[in-house]
C-alpha cells in the first residue's frame, strides 16, 4: 500500500473521560515563537517590498494609496526588515545558549544518509519504491529548507542594509556594490517568495499528509501517530529510551531530541 493511502491520521476521540494520544513535541516554545516572527517578517516584508520594487504597476500605487503613500510601505518594509534581524540574532543566541548547556545534536547536520534518502523519497514520488524511507528527526526536505533560510536571511540582510544606507557605503566600497545589492535583493527576494508559497506551503499546508496545516507550529506537538508515519526512525529511538533498551549513543543523523509530551 502506498505511503499516502495509509496515514495515520490522529482521531479525536470526544468521550468523556477519553485517554488523550500520547505526544511528543517537537518544537519548544522558543522555536515558535521564532517560526511566527519570521513568518510574520516575512510574509509583510513581501507585500511591502513588491510595491517598492514594482511602483510602476497599478497594482502597486493602489496598495501604497491605502496605506498613506510609498514612503509609509518603505518605512514599514523596513520595520519588518528589522524584525528579520531581530529573529535572526534570536535564533543565533538560542544556538549558542543550548550548545553550553550541553545540547550538542547534530541532527541538523547534513550527512550521507540525507543523499540516500533524498533519492529514495524521488523514486517514492516517481512509483519506483512503494514507501518513503524512514526518516529520523529531520528529513532531507526540512535541512534543505532550514539551510536555505539561513542563506537567503543572510543574503537579504545583508544587500538590505547596503540599500537602506547606501550614500555610506559608497564611502568605503564602490558603487556598484550598491546596484549589485539592489539586483541580488530583489532577485532573492522573488526566489525566497516563491519556495516559501511553493514549496513550504505544499509541504507544510496541502500535502495529502497534513492537510489542511500541519498544527505543530502552534502547538509544538505531534501525536504518536503523525511520529510513526512522518518520523518513525526517532520514534524508535525514544520508545528505546522509555524502555531502556538500545543504550548507546545515535548516529550523527540521528539526534533522537523529541521527548515524550
Amino acid at each position: 500500500m502506498s505511503d499516502l493511502a495509509s496515514v495515520d491520521r490522529p482521531v479525536v476521540n470526544r468521550r468523556r473521560g477519553a485517554r488523550r494520544p500520547r505526544s511528543y513535541e517537537r518544537f519548544n516554545i522558543h522555536h515558535r515563537i521564532q517560526h511566527f516572527i519570521m513568518a510574520l517578517g516575512f510574509t509583510m516584508l513581501v507585500i511591502t517590498g513588491w510595491p517598492l520594487r514594482f511602483p510602476e504597476l497599478r497594482v502597486s500605487q493602489l496598495g501604497c494609496s491605502l496605506v498613506g503613500g510609498v514612503e509609509v510601505v518603505g518605512i514599514i518594509h523596513r520595520v519588518f526588515g528589522v524584525s528579520l534581524i531581530v529573529v535572526s540574532v534570536y535564533h543565533v543566541i538560542y544556538l549558542l545558549v543550548m550548545f553550553l548547556r550541553g545540547h550538542r545534536s547534530v541532527a541538523m547536520l547534513p550527512s550521507w544518509t540525507d543523499a540516500r534518502e533524498a533519492w529514495g523519497d524521488v523514486m517514492f514520488w516517481l512509483g519506483r519504491r512503494p514507501s518513503r524511507p524512514r526518516f529520523s528527526r529531520y528529513n532531507w526536505i526540512e535541512k534543505v529548507e532550514y539551510y536555505a533560510v539561513v542563506w537567503g536571511t543572510a543574503v537579504m540582510i545583508i544587500s538590505g542594509i547596503v540599500i537602506w544606507a547606501p550614500t555610506y557605503f559608497t564611502e568605503y566600497v564602490p558603487a556598484w556594490v550598491v546596484s549589485a545589492s539592489v539586483i541580488v535583493h530583489g532577485y532573492e527576494a522573488l526566489l525566497a517568495g516563491l519556495a516559501i508559497f511553493l514549496w513550504h506551503f505544499y509541504w507544510v499546508h496541502l500535502h495529502p499528509d497534513v492537510y489542511p496545516m500541519s498544527m505543530v507550529w502552534l502547538t509544538g506537538k505531534l501525536t504518536e501517530g503523525e511520529m510513526e508515519h512522518h518520523h518513525p526512525r526517532e520514534l524508535e529511538m525514544i520508545r528505546a529510551r522509555r524502555t531502556g533498551a538500545g543504550g548507546g549513543n545515535p548516529s550523527p543523523d540521528e539526534g533522537g531530541e523529541g521527548e515524550e509530551a
